[in-house]
């Protein structure tokens, strides 16, 4: 079965809107430091994503505010209108406040005490590949995907490759492309060049390589957005993408549109 990791700050909203276009996805939860303590005593999966949601109402845009509040203030033992039978995963850059202060081991751990085991990786804290992989492996996790950075990824990819395959992934992506202030047509052709030539490799090593959006690619650009134009530039069998259903919308995205738009782009 394929595997979709949305990346999502608003968790329900990005539950449905995967449901709806046929994905599970991974959630990117956006977690104040002080809730890690209230984190580790949640016992079951429905209670973590309803606290989840709920504590994100105090601290949410004005765009999403409004419903957030109706989830939160959805009763805690009804019935989701759409309920998630797919795969659930963890970007675990969503906890890098925790694992910032040391204790990679206990963040890890309270991760699979939430009840996951599927989680996506955005660096490894101090460890070498070797050990954070044998680390996942010995607390339970599985890894299905882990980010690159660009610029490894422009110098050839070979040592990002490698490590991906340390860590026994499916999907290599990248999360960010360096640019100044105002992301350009020409931030985009360098990336569609560095993606396509990773993508390659990528798929040499058994992997699918990915592009991770965060809003910025969809402000206009000449003909389309520049998300469009990273799109049409990209060879799909090479590059696939990853929604991000927050930064999308922040961006001016339809993340529905988007699905229906590159029903092939989003595995």
């Amino acid at each position: 079965m394929q595997k979709c990791a949305i990346s999502c700050d608003l968790v329900r909203g990005a539950r449905i809107a995967a449901e709806q276009a046929g994905k599970t996805y991974t959630a990117q939860l956006a977690l104040a430091p002080a809730a890690s303590d209230n984190m580790r005593r949640m016992t079951s999966r429905r209670r973590f994503l309803q606290t989840v949601s709920t504590g994100m109402v105090a601290s949410a845009t004005a765009p999403f505010a409004p419903a957030l509040s109706v989830l939160a203030q959805a009763p805690a033992d009804s019935p989701p209108k759409h309920p998630f039978t797919g795969q659930l995963g963890l970007q675990l850059y969503s906890l890098r406040h925790l694992f910032a202060k040391g204790d990679v081991p206990g963040t890890l751990a309270m991760v699979k005490e939430w009840g996951l085991t599927n989680v996506e990786l955005a660096g490894t804290y101090g460890m070498s590949a070797t050990d954070y992989a044998a680390l996942l492996k010995k607390t339970g996790l599985r890894a299905v995907s882990t980010h690159g950075d660009f610029n490894k990824l422009a110098e050839g990819a070979d040592a990002v490759i490698a490590d991906a395959r340390t860590f026994g992934v499916e999907y290599l992506g990248c999360a960010w492309i360096p640019h100044k202030d105002r992301f350009t047509a020409a931030d985009a052709d360098k990336a569609v060049a560095v993606f396509n030539a990773a993508g390659k490799k990528a798929n040499a090593a058994g992997l699918r390589f990915f592009y991770h959006c965060h809003g910025y690619e969809f402000q206009t650009g000449p003909d389309g957005t520049l998300f469009d134009r990273i799109a049409k530039g990209t060879d799909p069998a090479l590059v696939a993408f990853q929604m991000d259903v927050f930064w999308a919308v922040r961006g001016g995205a339809d993340p529905l549109d988007l699905f229906k738009k590159y029903p092939d782009r989003f595995p």
